[in-house]
């Protein structure tokens, strides 16, 4: 029933705005109310059409084979382990930044003295 719900309320919208159009005798929002009301009066069958036709739909059959069994025991989605530069979100940003800025650092500092 959505979508003859969403008719019925732009024809009621549209009725609202035509009372507030003759309540405030403003003109020039006459033919815009009409035209939602038309709009609303017009996809009315049309919605409970589509509403029948989803209602009665018939669902369909399961398929005859057995699901994939998952994956176990691997980290990697891909089933294997990952290799260096491999892998996701920051380690595998802060693997290239350090292969790419590591030959720049002065030879005086070591690893272990940047890392801390």
């Amino acid at each position: 029933m959505r979508y003859t719900k969403t008719a019925l309320l732009t024809f009621g919208a549209g009725l609202v705005l035509a009372l507030a159009v003759v309540a405030t005798e403003t003109e020039g929002l006459a033919r815009v109310a009409s035209a939602v009301m038309a709009l609303g009066i017009a996809a009315i069958p049309i919605g409970m059409a589509v509403d029948w036709h989803l209602a009665t739909r018939v669902p369909r059959r399961p398929s005859r084979r057995p699901p994939r069994a998952a994956a176990r025991g691997h980290e990697n989605p891909r089933g294997r382990a990952a290799v260096d530069g491999e892998g996701c979100g920051r380690h595998k940003i802060a693997y290239l930044i350090s292969r790419h800025f590591w030959p720049m650092v002065p030879s005086a500092l070591s690893r272990a003295e940047i890392t801390t």
